[in-house]
Parts: C-alpha cells; sequence; structure tokens
C-alpha cells in the first residue's frame, strides 16, 4: 500500500504543473499578437514582429495621427507642404494668383471683380464682353412699339441677330414670336397694354426693349444670330411685362392670382430659353422664373420687377436661341398666364 502512494503523488504535481500552462498572455506566453492592442489609425498598419505602427507617406507618430516634416494637416488629411508661390499656382489667371503662407498651405487668390454682364477670360484673366443686341438701331420713336405689319411671317433684325415675328391682322391686329417697344405704362391691366415691360424702360436705362410672345398660332420665339460657327453667349437681361405681371399679381379674367387668396398655391411662371447650334441640335437650357410662389416662408415668393441678368454662357457655342414658357396656371385650352416676356441688352464673350 505505500508503495502505490508514492508513485501517486509525483504524478499528480505534475498534472498540476501542466495544468497552470495555457495560451493566456497573462502567463508570459512568448506566442502573444504583438499588434492585439495596437492602433495605427486610418494612415498606418501594425508590424507584427514588434508591434511598430508604419505609417503612410506623409503621416508620423506612434499612432500615424502626426504629420511627417515637410507635411501639413488639411481636413484630416496630411498634404504636403508647399515651399513657394509656384507651388500653388493652378495655371488660371481669372480665379486670381495663388500663394504660399507662412504656414505651408495654399492660399486661395482674390477673384478678377468683372461686371455682372462681363466674363472673365483666360489665359490673361481680362473681363470681356460684346454687345449683340440693344435693340436700340430700330428706330423706334418713344412710347411706340412695332408688332408686325401685314398678315404673315416677319423678320426684322436688330445688331448680331434676326428675330421671327408673325402677325396676323384678320381679325384685329394679333402678333407672335417677337416684336419691339418703347412704351412705359406700369400700371394699367389687361391685353391692351401688352407692349410695356414692368420696369416701364429697357435694361441698363435704355429706350428700347424686346417683347417675346408664345400665342395661341404655335409660334416659338426665335432668334438666330450673325454667325455659321456659333457664338458663346454671356446672357441678356429678361423682365416681365406690365400685362403678364399685374395678371399674375392681382388675377383677371383668364388667370388666376398666384398664390391664391391666402398666398399659399406653389404657383411658377418660367421661361426656358434653349441654346442651338450649327447643326439644329440643341446645346442646353437656362431657366428663369419670373414669378416664383414655392417658398415655405410665403415673404420669399416673388414676381419679377426689375430687370435681371441671366448667364447663357454654359450653352457653349450656338448659333440661335429659343424661348418656351410655362405655367402652373392652365387649363384644357392651355397656359392661362399671359405668356409674355421682356428682353434686352444681349452680350456675347468677345473672341
Amino acid at each position: 500500500m505505500r508503495s502505490t502512494l508514492k508513485l501517486t503523488w509525483p504524478l499528480l504535481a505534475l498534472a498540476a504543473a501542466l495544468a497552470g500552462c495555457s495560451d493566456d498572455d497573462s502567463g508570459g506566453n512568448n506566442n502573444s499578437d504583438p499588434c492585439a492592442e495596437v492602433s495605427c489609425g486610418d494612415h498606418g498598419t501594425c508590424d507584427p514582429t514588434d508591434g511598430t505602427c508604419q505609417c503612410d507617406n506623409g503621416y508620423a507618430g506612434d499612432a500615424c495621427d502626426e504629420c511627417a516634416s515637410d507635411f501639413v494637416m488639411v481636413a484630416d488629411d496630411c498634404v504636403a507642404a508647399c515651399t513657394g508661390d509656384a507651388d500653388c499656382d493652378d495655371g488660371l489667371a481669372c480665379n486670381g494668383e495663388e500663394t504660399c503662407g507662412a504656414d505651408g498651405l495654399c492660399q486661395v487668390g482674390t477673384a478678377v471683380d468683372c461686371l455682372e454682364t462681363e466674363t472673365c477670360l483666360e489665359p490673361d484673366g481680362v473681363c470681356v464682353t460684346t454687345v449683340l443686341v440693344t435693340f436700340e438701331d430700330l428706330g423706334l420713336g418713344a412710347d411706340s412699339h412695332w408688332t408686325g405689319d401685314a398678315t404673315g411671317v416677319h423678320t426684322f433684325v436688330s445688331g448680331e441677330a434676326t428675330f421671327w415675328n408673325y402677325y396676323d391682322d384678320t381679325y384685329g391686329p394679333y402678333w407672335e414670336g417677337f416684336a419691339y417697344s418703347s412704351t412705359t405704362d406700369t400700371t394699367t391691366p389687361g391685353p391692351g397694354n401688352q407692349y410695356s415691360a414692368i420696369t416701364g424702360v429697357g435694361a441698363e436705362g435704355s429706350q428700347t426693349y424686346g417683347l417675346g410672345y408664345q400665342g395661341y398660332m404655335g409660334t416659338t420665339p426665335e432668334l438666330l444670330f450673325d454667325t455659321d460657327t456659333g457664338y458663346t453667349i454671356a446672357g441678356a437681361y429678361f423682365t416681365n411685362t406690365t400685362y403678364t405681371y399685374l395678371a399674375m399679381r392681382d388675377g383677371d379674367a383668364f388667370s388666376k392670382q398666384f398664390g391664391g387668396t391666402d398666398g399659399t398655391d406653389p404657383d411658377w411662371y418660367k421661361l426656358s430659353i434653349v441654346g442651338v447650334d450649327s447643326t439644329d441640335a440643341t446645346t442646353g437650357m437656362v431657366e428663369l422664373y419670373l414669378a416664383d410662389y414655392r417658398f415655405s416662408d410665403d415673404a420669399e415668393d416673388y414676381l419679377v420687377d426689375e430687370w435681371t441678368w441671366v448667364d447663357l454662357s454654359s450653352l457653349g457655342d450656338i448659333v440661335g436661341l429659343r424661348f418656351y414658357l410655362s405655367s402652373t396656371d392652365n387649363d384644357e385650352w392651355g397656359m392661362n398666364t399671359p405668356g409674355f416676356f421682356a428682353i434686352d441688352n444681349i452680350r456675347r464673350i468677345a473672341p
């Protein structure tokens, strides 16, 4: 019996010693992962041989959360620091001259300050514009208008553009397309005052301006420039006619009061300006809301009552423009809002 006990106790001691060995790092195991508790952030990776962070180019620090020498922090990213103004130059003149700051960051330049009707032209950074159409060369007297003089399709030329007009005197004077005017009545409602701009004068204080009308005969207001290859149009001025403005503001026998009686109806009246190239293909469209009552704050609703400059340069090189009007006030016969607009002082970007 005693010999058996002597053999059993050493075996139990050996088993206890072996049970004390495990994969727990706290037991001092040399096979633990050195990267288990290391964070190198978004700009580094941990080296599994020694647990140190290997940082991406431009980053430094134990956790790769600092910028290396000759790098600076910009919006949480390390970028190469500039050493001179040449490092910051983007090659464009119109947005101003970029400079290198003492902190190694590029400073934006001051953009060339052109007038609203001008466009800055690269590579020299100069403000340029050429007036194509003013309507002043049509010889119209004060407080007068021209809408056509005989039944049929006509054209008239102002500056470097030809405008299409349809006139019909079968049942009294009626016109569509384009006309021109110098009338100044800003208060009389109704179709008898369809020739006046709500401003009472032409753009930039001029006397004569153009009128566009999208009528019932389907004539689209259209103009063609005197070019075969196309002009890049800087833009033009637009506004409402008195007739259309007052019809939207107050309502009349044919059209509703915009906004409704309590001003909350989301009404709008829109002019869409379409560019046409030398193949008669559409190059793009620019939209101008001549009235907009869609704002959640009724105080922001508006009717355009001044000459508004519209940038048309996004249409590219074009030979002509077409104009389309649309409104929220319609019935089965078409648009109830009087389909007029006024236009003046068309400019192109100088070559």
